[in-house]
């Protein structure tokens, strides 16, 4: 099953933490498959995420953004 995370700001987690606006991520499996805009197919998860943020999990718990 593959789940897609529709309309988000994506903070890249690069050292320039970059923001990307409307964005759209599948997952399959756990895993990461597509960033960019991706095409709903039957059977996906869908998660309109419209103003909210996702960002890679931050290992160094006291970290200034």
């Amino acid at each position: 099953m593959r789940t897609v995370l529709k309309n988000c700001t994506l903070l890249d987690g690069t050292k320039d933490m970059l923001i990307q606006n409307d964005m759209d991520i599948a997952f399959e499996n756990g895993k990461i498959t597509e960033i960019g805009k991706v095409n709903a197919k039957k059977g996906d998860v869908c998660y309109d995420l419209n103003g909210k943020y996702v960002m890679p999990g931050l290992i160094n718990l006291h970290v200034h953004l």
